[in-house]
Order: structure tokens, then C-alpha cells, then sequence
């Protein structure tokens, strides 16, 4: 059985990220959106509208600070509105693999799919992915290219989508190295060199303008025209002492390059965080098959990996919820004893709780669920009411031995008579969840997990109950009497 941290939720909103290249204009953004919603129109039984923002606007501030929304003219936004769920054939999950199958396959674009099920539950804003990885190192360059390896052997992952890097490249950069020797023998000094090129492209204050008490600068430099074609910058004329007119590209040296816009840094340490959605797969059998793919990638000393998002979620949230079934089974062991005024008879009643997470188990299975926290909280619930069949039945047999009956008599007796009370307690309890596991508005995936549980549970359990425990009973009630045997 998988395991998962939340079941895949199916709500009606769903975001889409688009991101080019750092550099790229607000027109070539424009027009691979364009593209991409032509696509969407396809999908007109499923959806109500799409809204696109391209660009960083006045109200998106407050997005791209929690992580959301477009931070330049090179991302955009869609916003796509789902026709409610029993209007629609497909789910959102459905809806948006259709999609990611007809984008053609960029290169130099990501495009991500936001859950917003997730979003809701996490508390609003970017909801952590399913994966996360986040690897740590000293050397920018080291952990770039760790990162790629990585990512490389993610995107091999049956149902992995949407494989990112928080690795943000800056603008497309040219970095002018002047040669000290070239420029001494034009008589041109590194000074002169830097100081007419830094004039020409990002300007000098030359005065400033007193215009109703305010000052203004005037700044000269060359015109955009003159200034925008990397040729134009190589033949920039710079004039000597003798006033002869020396091309920059003569005495300089021209570099392509781009650096990272952001570094992010965790406990003192640079770190690269990369990520991945999940579709039809549950995160634990993905993040497995992660670490099984990645297990031959070099790593320097030094460096090491982490995995965080829904997995560490999960993986402490169940540890804690262990921690709270095994306080929650003392209680009701201990309330109990105290009732019973016996330690042994409330300890067989508690073997009603395995009994019943084996119906658990087997529903989960059949109904094709994962392991999740919806499930564990059906489970603590399930161990305070599936020890009321056992209360009766034990509490009625011990009442019939007071009364003198034998042992076997007073347990076939109980069974008999208590029958119908722990089939009434417990079929109340089933009839009562079966609306909400038939269930199909919005958030029905949760609310169906947890009435499998206890279904499952209650079915199985009850049975079990009326079977298993008076042996059970039988068995310590004979070894009181020979414990030796």
C-alpha cells in the first residue's frame, strides 16, 4: 500500500505557472501564452474561464513574496476556473495531464501546475510539493551541476511532473575584460577605458536641472539605437590623449555570461531546492524510486541531500500521530481497569483495536486508497468506539458468571444474548458513514478516507469481536487458573 500525506483533493481552481527565460520580452512571453491557452480552449466541457497575468502587477506583490504569482515579464499566470465537479466528466488532476500531454515540450520553459488542494490545506500560499529535494554545499557551481544530475534522473520517474530548480539564472550578461598592454600601447590608461564605456552605456550626471525648488539630473549617454547591438558596442569609439579615436573592441575582450539572481542559504549553507509534482502515484513509493535512481550520482564531501516538502510532512506527522494512538490506547486501557476494577478483562477488550485495523486495511486495499493522514485519524477514532462491542460482550459474560454459570455456558450465553446490541451499535455507526464514503461534491477524496476506515474497521472488527474475544476470554481464564500451562 502507498503512502501519502493528504489524497489528491479535486477542486475547481486550478494554477498554472509559466516561466521563459530571464530576459526574454513581455511580446515572446505573450505569445507562448497565447499558445498554451489555445490548448486549454480544447478542454471547453471541463472548464468555466482563464485568466492571464503576464508580468509582475500592482496587486502581485504580495504573491511573488509568498511565492506565488508572475516576478517578471518573463512568467505569467493562468487562472483557470473548473465547471463544478458533477457538471464535468474528468477531474482537475485529469484535466490538467490532458493538458501537460498537448504543450509541446520546450526547452527553456517551465511550466508548473500548482495544487491548490494542497494550497487549502497547508494554509494557504505555495503549498510544498509532493517532492522536494534540497541539497547543500559551498560552491554554487558544484551544487548546479549536482542538481542537474538529479533532476535528470526525476524526470525518469513514472508520474513525476513538473521537475524545477529554485536556481534562478540572471539576464543574459556581457562582461567587458579591458587588456592592460593593448590599451597602454593606444595610449589609454584601464581608467580612461572603464570611465567612457560606463558613460556611454549606463551615462555620467552632467548638471541638474532647479525646476520648482526640485533638482533633476540630466544624464548623457549614448542613444538606445547606438547602445542596443552588440556590434555597435564593440566599435565604440574611444579618443586618446593624442585625440585619436580607438574601438573598444581592440583593447577589450568580450564575455558572455549570467549569474544566479538568488542565493538561497539554510543553517549557513547554500542550498538548491528542486522540486516535482506526483499524478497517480502516491509520494512514497516516488520519493523510493527517487533514491534508488539517485543512488549512483556522486556527491562530493561535504555535500548532502535532504528530503523535505509533503514527504517530511508526512513522515512526522505519522510519528506524532503514533506517539498520540499509543496515549490514546493507555487512556481507554486505563478508564477501563478503573471501571472493570480488573487489569485483565479491559486488556482482552483492547485486542478489539487490531482486530478492527485488519477491516481497515483490507477496504483501504480494495477501495484503492493510500496510507494517509485522513486514514490515522480514522484509526484513533476507530480505537474509541470499536471497544464498545467488546465492553458489552465482556461486561454481560462476567455478569452471567456472578450469577454461577460454567465458563463455556456463561460464554456461549453472552454471544448469544449480546449479539444483537454490538450488531445494533455497530450498524448504527456504519449507516451513518455511508453518505459520506458515496459521496461526490468537493473534498468527498477526504472525507471518503476516513469513512472507509471506520467502516472497514467496524465491519471486520465486530466480527471479529464475536468470535476471537470470547476465545480469547476463554484462553486467560483458564490460564488464571493453571498459569503454569
Amino acid at each position: 500500500m502507498g503512502k501519502e500525506f493528504f489524497p489528491k483533493m479535486d477542486y475547481n481552481n486550478i494554477i498554472m505557472m509559466v516561466k521563459l527565460p530571464v530576459g526574454i520580452t513581455i511580446d515572446e512571453t505573450n505569445r507562448v501564452v497565447k499558445t498554451i491557452e489555445e490548448i486549454i480552449s480544447h478542454e471547453k466541457e471541463t472548464y468555466s474561464a482563464v485568466m492571464t497575468i503576464i508580468g509582475i502587477t500592482e496587486y502581485g506583490e504580495n504573491d511573488v513574496a509568498m511565492g506565488t504569482g508572475p516576478s517578471g515579464v518573463n512568467e505569467a499566470e493562468l487562472y483557470i476556473l473548473l465547471k463544478d465537479k458533477i457538471e464535468r466528466k474528468i477531474s482537475s488532476q485529469e484535466f490538467m495531464d490532458n493538458i501537460r500531454k498537448r504543450i509541446p515540450k520546450y526547452s527553456d520553459i517551465k511550466i508548473e501546475f500548482i495544487d491548490m488542494g494542497s494550497a487549502f490545506m497547508t494554509g494557504g500560499g505555495r503549498a510544498q510539493k509532493p517532492v522536494e529535494i534540497k541539497l547543500y554545499g559551498k560552491d554554487i557551481d558544484t551544487l548546479e551541476k549536482i542538481s542537474q544530475s538529479i533532476m535528470e534522473q526525476m524526470k525518469k520517474v513514472n508520474g513525476v511532473y513538473d521537475v524545477d530548480s529554485n536556481l534562478i539564472k540572471g539576464k543574459p550578461e556581457i562582461v567587458i575584460n579591458i587588456d592592460r598592454e593593448k590599451a597602454a600601447r593606444y595610449g589609454l590608461s584601464l581608467a580612461q577605458a572603464a570611465t567612457a564605456v560606463q558613460t556611454a552605456f549606463q551615462g555620467k550626471v552632467a548638471t541638474r536641472l532647479r525646476q520648482s525648488g526640485e533638482e533633476i539630473d540630466i544624464r548623457v549617454r549614448l542613444k538606445e539605437k547606438e547602445r542596443k547591438l552588440i556590434n555597435d558596442i564593440k566599435e565604440f569609439p574611444i579618443i586618446n590623449q593624442q585625440g585619436v579615436y580607438v574601438p573598444l573592441k581592440e583593447i577589450a575582450q568580450f564575455d558572455y555570461t549570467s549569474g544566479p539572481i538568488k542565493l538561497y542559504r539554510e543553517n549557513q549553507k547554500r542550498t538548491i531546492t528542486l522540486t516535482a509534482n506526483v499524478s497517480k502515484r502516491d509520494i512514497n513509493s516516488v520519493i523510493n524510486e527517487i533514491k534508488i535512481r539517485t543512488k549512483n550520482i556522486s556527491i562530493p564531501e561535504g555535500y548532502f541531500l535532504k528530503y523535505s516538502g509533503e514527504f517530511e510532512q508526512m513522515r512526522d506527522t505519522f510519528i506524532d500521530l503514533s506517539l498520540i494512538f499509543a496515549l490514546a490506547v493507555l487512556l481507554i486501557y486505563m478508564v477501563m481497569a478503573a471501571e472493570f476494577e480488573s487489569f485483565l478483562h479491559p486488556f482482552i477488550i483492547m485486542f478489539t483495536v487490531p482486530l478492527s485495523i485488519i477491516g481497515v486495511i483490507i477496504l483501504t486495499f480494495i477501495a484503492g486508497k493510500s496510507i494517509s493522514l485522513p486514514m490515522a485519524m480514522g484509526v484513533l477514532i476507530l480505537s474509541g468506539v470499536i471497544v464498545n462491542n467488546g465492553i458489552v460482550l465482556i461486561d454481560y459474560i462476567n455478569q452471567l458468571r456472578k450469577k454461577g454459570l460454567p465458563l463455556k455456558e456463561a460464554i456461549i450465553q453472552g454471544g448469544i444474548t449480546r449479539l444483537r446490541p454490538v450488531l445494533m451499535t455497530a450498524l448504527t455507526t456504519i449507516l451513518g458513514l455511508v453518505p459520506m464514503l458515496f459521496s461526490k461534491t468537493e473534498g468527498s477524496e477526504l472525507r471518503s478516507v476516513v469513512s472507509i476506515t471506520l467502516i472497514g474497521g467496524l465491519v471486520v472488527g465486530t466480527f471479529l469481536t464475536l468470535v476471537i474475544i470470547p476465545i480469547i476470554y476463554n484462553y486467560f481464564e483458564h490460564w488464571k487458573k493453571n498459569p503454569i500451562k
